[in-house]
């Protein structure tokens, strides 16, 4: 919309309906816009009382003007859709008064909002997946691999670590092999990631394994993180960090639970129909029927930047769930107003986010969307 239409819709619109002299003033302005015009200009030109005349008041001049900066307040009231806004600023310094037209600022949409750290510096992010170590047996053609069990270290620790953890599977004749194995979780939870940013960017941001990034780089990027602690060390490290000290929600050591430090009343309400210890351990749930996913968002430990966890324990495709949730509009919508969050404002610098996702619902395979448990947040520090 150029200047000259959106006069023209203002001046036939209900915020000018019942005023013809401010419409007057209006038009009589926009003929004027490249210029400023004291109150007295105004009483002169538009008002046709001369300055010596006996009617000439530029306080006259004023209140109309007032009056007129009311009505454009009610226009803009009555379409907020418009692409072009019309102010009249005051007049600092006895400058006079000048029309001035401008772009709106679109409100962030949802998705917007929850990514805006990692949005405003697309160009850094990463997301780095789990890596996962295997063993080849080439007297069997076997390829071996424990869930639990995951050390990057040189060939001889990593057979030796494997002995002492299992040494139901060590043969001296394992060869450990770190696979660029990928799991269809973390797959599909980049490519739904990959996507988003490159529609809101057109930053295509690259998906690398813990395994092929150096810790340095991560002081230097925006990441987000996806796996679990035992095969993304990011996640192990950053999370084990004084950084991390304040975060609450973590996977726990047995499969299928999560920890959830110093519980709240509201967290042990949510949490009510799920196991839960006296010291937080909550799951795993019986038949294993729904899994738990947790979300993390903090400061990049370096200072630069923020970084974001997606982290589940033995179901990668909680991972996947959660990142199509929070690059769907609608979904995130939902969880930020769930959250209570100021819809203007951005979300707090750090803040977490427990999940339980159904497994098989209504019988029928794949899973539910991810639901959202409880939450923490926590101010700037």
């Amino acid at each position: 919309m150029d200047e000259t239409k959106l006069i023209k819709r203002m001046l036939a619109s209900q915020a000018f309906a019942a005023s013809e002299g401010l419409r007057d003033l209006l038009d009589f302005l926009y003929e004027n816009k490249h210029r400023k015009l004291s109150a007295a200009d105004i009483e002169d030109e538009h008002f046709g009382r001369p300055v010596g005349s006996l009617n000439h008041d530029p306080g006259r001049s004023r209140v109309r003007i007032s009056d007129l900066k009311i009505h454009l307040e009610k226009y803009r009231k009555e379409a907020p859709e418009d692409e072009l806004i019309c102010t009249m600023p005051n007049s600092s310094r006895s400058e006079g008064y000048q029309l001035h037209f401008e772009t709106p600022e679109k409100a962030l949409t949802a998705t917007q909002r929850f990514w805006h750290p990692h949005l405003g510096m697309a160009e850094d992010v990463l997301v780095i997946c789990g890596s996962h170590l295997f063993f080849f047996q080439p007297n069997g053609n076997i390829i071996l691999r424990y869930y639990d069990f995951n050390v990057d270290e040189g060939n001889p620790e990593t057979l030796k670590a494997l002995k002492a953890a299992h040494p139901e599977g060590y043969a001296p004749t394992l060869e450990p092999w770190h696979n660029p194995y990928l799991s269809t979780g973390d797959v599909q939870a980049y490519e739904s990631l990959m996507r988003w940013f490159h529609q809101e960017s057109g930053v295509l941001i690259p998906r690398f394994t813990a395994r092929e990034v150096f810790d340095r780089k991560i002081h230097n990027s925006s990441p987000i993180l996806i796996g679990r602690p035992a095969t993304n060390k990011f996640i192990a490290k950053i999370l084990d960090s004084p950084k991390a000290a304040h975060l609450a929600y973590r996977i726990d050591s047995s499969r299928g639970a999560v920890t959830v430090a110093n519980v709240r009343a509201s967290e042990r309400a949510s949490l009510s129909r799920y196991p839960m210890t006296q010291l937080g351990v909550v799951g795993p749930v019986p038949k294993r029927e729904a899994v738990f996913g947790i979300v993390t968002r903090m400061r990049n430990p370096s200072g630069y930047g923020h970084v974001t966890i997606i982290v589940s324990d033995y179901y990668a495709m909680v991972n996947a769930k959660i990142a199509e949730a929070l690059t769907n509009e609608k979904q995130t919508k939902v969880l930020l107003d769930r959250m209570e969050l100021p819809p203007d404002s951005d979300l707090p610098e750090s803040f977490e986010m427990l999940f339980s996702i159904t497994l098989s619902p209504g019988n029928l395979e794949g899973e539910g969307h991810p639901e959202l448990l409880c939450w923490r947040t926590y101010p700037t520090t």
